[in-house]
């Protein structure tokens, strides 16, 4: 059973994290776990600039139907200016912010590889 000062939606909610197990999962342990390793949910993705990288792939595994390749995300700063401009920023505005952000992403990535 649940507490009974509990909603109806917080009862639901409570005996599915209680009866199911937790809903919420840091996605660093998802990538860890041995349930889904040994599934094979986690797969390497190569990403441009950023390099290999671990992410959740197929969930359902059928024997004659293999699961379609997974699509790389979007380049940093793919949308940004269709976007600013929809929002009512200025093309200039806009290669401002992404100009900034390839500067911000150039850092980060120097600090984490150690390059200068």
């Amino acid at each position: 059973g649940h507490p009974p000062a509990l909603n109806p939606r917080a009862a639901i909610l409570f005996d599915i994290k209680h009866n199911c197990g937790y809903f919420s999962y840091p996605y660093a342990e998802v990538l860890k776990d041995p349930q889904n390793l040994a599934n094979d949910y986690v797969m390497e993705m190569d990403v441009p600039v950023v390099g290999k990288v671990k992410t959740v792939g197929p969930l359902v595994h059928f024997s004659d139907t293999p699961a379609p390749d997974q699509r790389l995300p979007p380049a940093l700063s793919a949308d940004t200016a269709n976007v600013m401009q929809e929002l009512g920023f200025t093309a200039d505005e806009a290669t401002q912010v992404i100009n900034h952000a390839e500067g911000v992403r150039a850092e980060l990535l120097a600090a984490i590889w150690g390059e200068d």
